[in-house]
């Protein structure tokens, strides 16, 4: 079965190579926005 298994994996490595991507790219745009958050004073009234 290993013939079957390298096609599976050449197969399904795109899709999480690029699941990877965008989840590493959601993580430092939420962090980024929370550093905004925290660092930046509160709007004036």
């Amino acid at each position: 079965m290993p013939v079957l298994y390298d096609r599976w994996s050449l197969a399904l490595s795109p899709v999480l190579e690029a699941r990877v991507q965008v989840a590493r790219s959601w993580l430092t745009a939420t962090s980024a926005s929370w550093v905004e958050v925290i660092l930046l004073p509160p709007p004036p009234e």
